[in-house]
């Protein structure tokens, strides 16, 4: 999953947004915006194998033993952005549930802490911003639309106004 694939659901997510919601058109082009900016430090991370579709419904703990099902997404691509996939579920979850986002936002970075230390790797925390952003926007808040599940077309424009922050903040923290 490069960054050129990843162009499709994120335009496809616009060119729906900016029809049903042109409320949110102004946070909106601030997130492709800054989305686009820092799409080319994106495309230079390194790839390895992805779930694809990681959330906590997709992860089995059963005492000290962890599975992981629902591999039908399996693919290639930057650990950023699956984890930005779980940061930006975490969100939407705390919005449908109006719950206070600190104890969802501890247990992502304790997430990310651990995937670091098992991988050896260092996570690059503009690019977990960028790939949040666009998951808010091009997974969370398309399903919030697509799915028509209750409660949650109301926050789609919750969701695309953190993407904008979340995007802005990876294209701050990118080096020029």
């Amino acid at each position: 999953m490069d960054a050129k694939a990843l162009l499709d659901p994120l335009n496809d997510a616009v060119t729906m947004f900016t029809a049903l919601l042109p409320e949110c058109g102004e946070d909106l082009q601030r997130a492709i915006r800054a989305l686009r900016a820092a799409w080319p430090r994106f495309e230079q991370l390194p790839q390895m194998t992805l779930h694809g579709d990681l959330h906590a419904g997709n992860v089995l703990v059963n005492g000290d033993t962890v599975s992981l099902i629902d591999l039908d997404g399996l693919r290639r691509g930057a650990a950023e952005l699956e984890l930005g996939a779980w940061a930006a579920e975490a969100i939407a979850n705390d919005l449908l549930k109006a719950a206070d986002a600190a104890a969802s936002a501890a247990q992502t970075d304790a997430l990310f802490a651990a995937y670091a230390q098992a991988r050896h790797q260092v996570l690059d925390p503009a690019m977990l911003a960028w790939a949040t952003a666009w998951s808010l926007i091009a997974q969370r808040a398309r399903r919030c639309v697509v799915n028509l599940k209750p409660g949650r077309a109301a926050m789609v424009p919750r969701l695309i106004q953190m993407a904008a922050q979340w995007a802005e903040q990876a294209f701050k923290r990118s080096p020029a």
